[in-house]
């Protein structure tokens, strides 16, 4: 058994390997269900603050490790 794993963006629908899957529909639910649950702010990349308001994340925000 092989696995791939395949991100959910825009690209997995013109994804050949998912499609002959059979389970493109099942990305595309587990896309939508997950977009919902924590929003389309952390989908696009956007992190929100603790006080709620978003903020987009850069190399230059993020604190040194």
């Amino acid at each position: 058994t092989s696995y791939a794993i395949v991100p959910l963006d825009g690209n997995m629908n013109t994804n050949a390997a998912l499609s002959a899957s059979g389970h493109l529909s099942r990305a595309q639910q587990a896309l939508s269900d997950i977009t919902n649950l924590i929003g389309q702010n952390y989908i696009d990349g956007v992190d929100l603050d603790m006080t709620g308001h978003g903020s987009s994340s850069s190399e230059s925000e993020r604190p040194a490790a």
